[in-house]
């Protein structure tokens, strides 16, 4: 087994904590492939876009890791203000689209940046995210000057032959607030368009079954979560499924057009998101793929280091209240990566 030790004196790797809580690390050099292999483990790492010719990528070697001992410290980080003005303008923008039936609901994100002191090294933040956090799983793909790392709350789906699962997660508040959730009507607007939108995707291709609403906490968070499984009517590539899913509304726009997705792409891009935040990534391996999407964590290119936060806006959405949503979980983050106190961190 590798240990943290070893983590940390990779050049290139990539990490992903499986459903039954193994943690795996995938070496380099890796195999770009078009395709899923057959036969040998692989991990998907792609765009928010899906741009990526190749996304497979097949590691010289898959290893678990054992999880004795100490995590490493984490790197010290000089962070900037948040670009609030940049915000209120997108913000402004989306209503404009809500209110004109353009859009139901869509889902900004928005970077804070901040650069390494003293060139310490930035993987370290991904070593940091090997903790086992009940309703968050590991990931982690870096090479020599990138990469990204974090703890994701969200599963995009999990396919084994024609059973596919995957989840509406969907609305959130501080851990202290969750009993508001259900009672909330944002929230439960939120949530109910990201279940809509993924029975419409998925009813058609086999046996669709939803099940119950409920409050979920991951660390500091709780969110709406309702459960969704489908033994689809014939078995179909992993890309199929992809195009069915990504983005769902919990991560992008609804309704889901080439012009709100360009729209969506140029929001992000206002403000700083990186190209990784919100996108597919996953582990195929003994022929089960499991496929979450890159949340609630950082990236890195360089010094230049980006923590991003997402957040779903609908017709009843509010600025103030979203600028605190986003907020609380980019302090969530930091807190969860053992980043920056709480006290400084705003």
């Amino acid at each position: 087994m590798m240990t943290y030790r070893d983590l940390t004196s990779l050049e290139s790797g990539a990490l992903f904590r499986a459903r039954d809580g193994a943690l795996y690390c995938g070496t380099a050099p890796f195999r770009a492939l078009e395709t899923a292999p057959a036969g040998e483990p692989a991990f998907y790492t792609n765009t928010y876009g899906l741009e990526d010719p190749c996304p497979w990528k097949v590691p010289a070697r898959l290893e678990r890791v054992s999880e004795e001992g100490e995590l490493p410290p984490a790197p010290e980080i000089a962070w900037e203000p948040p670009p609030q003005a940049a915000f209120a303008e997108v913000f402004r923008e989306i209503k404009a689209m809500l209110a004109s039936k353009r859009l139901k609901k869509t889902v900004p994100a928005m970077a804070e940046q901040g650069r390494l002191v003293r060139r310490t090294d930035a993987r370290l933040l991904a070593v940091r995210a090997c903790l086992d956090l009940p309703g968050a799983r590991t990931y982690a793909f870096w090479s020599a000057d990138e990469g990204f790392a974090g703890l994701s709350p969200e599963a995009l789906f999990t396919l084994q032959g024609r059973r596919l699962e995957t989840m509406a997660l969907a609305g959130t508040a501080a851990r202290g607030e969750s009993g508001r959730l259900t009672a909330d009507r944002k929230e439960l607007t939120e949530h109910r368009i990201v279940v809509d939108a993924v029975r419409e995707r998925l009813a058609s291709c086999g046996r669709f079954v939803q099940g119950r609403r409920r409050v979920r906490t991951v660390g500091a968070l709780a969110h709406l979560y309702t459960p969704i499984s489908l033994e689809a009517d014939e078995e179909h590539p992993p890309e199929f499924w992809l195009k069915r899913l990504h983005p769902t509304p919990a991560l992008g726009p609804y309704p889901r057009t080439p012009e709100t997705l360009k729209t969506l792409a140029q929001w992000r891009r206002r403000l700083h998101c990186p190209d990784t935040f919100g996108a597919p990534f996953g582990l195929l391996r003994e022929g089960s793929l499991e496929m979450f999407t890159v949340l609630r964590g950082v990236s890195w290119k360089g010094q230049l280091v980006s923590l991003t936060s997402g957040g779903g806006i609908v017709a009843a959405s509010d600025a103030g209240r979203e600028w605190a949503e986003f907020s609380l979980k980019r302090r969530s983050i930091a807190q969860t990566l053992g980043l920056l106190p709480a006290s400084s961190y705003n």
